[in-house]
């Protein structure tokens, strides 16, 4: 924790700017990360062969 406090204040020192990120701004970001990591999830289930075809659902939900 040390160690990161000491490279925010070497920022502030040296661009003279505090740039954190409003309480929007971090609950975008966390949305952001959690929809990517839904996805990556999604993608590696694809390359498992983990995904229903269109015959599957349709027999599933009688279509």
């Amino acid at each position: 924790m040390s160690k990161a406090l000491d490279l925010f204040v070497k920022q502030v020192a040296i661009t003279g700017e505090i740039n954190l990120m409003s309480e929007e701004e971090l609950e975008k970001e966390r949305l952001f990360r959690q929809l990517q990591t839904e996805v990556n999830e999604s993608i590696a289930e694809y390359k498992t062969g983990k995904y229903y075809t269109e015959e599957d659902l349709n027999e599933r939900y009688g279509l």
